[in-house]
């Protein structure tokens, strides 16, 4: 194994035991020489790859932020933007029950003054919205920016939920939580034509709702 690749693992695995560390005890909290315990490296193999505490969460939030883009990115491969943005949710609060990166990442924006982990998630769901309204799928008085807005405090809310969890199942119940919201938004958001599209399409991922839209 050449001197690259060593590095490169050393630093992998800091960022994963640090993600550990800040989910379970915060910012404050966060203990380096635990961090480089668990991890398996010494201190100085720490200090070597990260300046600083804040540094290492830096590191955190990348990779969070990475994860988010790469599952974000691959739910709206060749679907329609009514599709992509409930695959961007439910992408994003799969990770929250799956990814202990990005649970630490939501709590360092709570704790430290971290960039929003979210980000990529909201620039990827803005752009949907709008297309969405100028495709005509959304109904009229749907505003693009307000529900981007609406959309992203649900999204902080399940990583409070996640956060605080004791239990892997608590983790896993926002999936019904994603299915929920989008049982009570789709029928005051979209037009009879979009629902009719996705039906007639055949969207094998759509909530059950749309068929309860569909025959009203």
């Amino acid at each position: 194994m050449n001197n690259q690749i060593r590095a490169q693992r050393t630093y992998e695995a800091l960022v994963r035991a640090a993600a550990v560390i800040f989910e379970g005890h915060g910012y404050e909290n966060a203990s380096l020489v635990e961090i480089s315990t668990i991890a398996g490296y010494t201190r100085g193999a720490l200090t070597y790859h990260f300046d600083s505490k804040a540094d290492l969460a830096k590191a955190v939030v990348d990779a969070a932020a990475g994860q988010v883009r790469e599952g974000v990115d691959r739910s709206c491969e060749a679907a329609g933007a009514l599709e992509g943005l409930i695959g961007a949710t439910r992408t994003v609060g799969g990770l929250l029950g799956e990814s202990v990166t990005v649970r630490a990442a939501a709590r360092l924006e709570r704790d430290a003054p971290q960039p929003a982990w979210h980000a990529i998630w909201l620039h990827t769901v803005v752009p949907l919205l709008h297309r969405a309204a100028q495709e005509g799928d959304l109904l009229p008085h749907v505003d693009p920016d307000r529900l981007a807005v609406l959309l992203g405090t649900i999204l902080r809310g399940w990583a409070t939920i996640a956060g605080a969890a004791t239990t892997a199942d608590v983790r896993e119940g926002l999936a019904a939580r994603d299915a929920l919201v989008w049982e009570i938004l789709l029928p005051a958001l979209l037009a009879p034509e979009a629902v009719r599209r996705l039906h007639n399409d055949g969207w094998p991922d759509r909530p059950p709702v749309l068929d309860q839209v569909d025959h009203e």
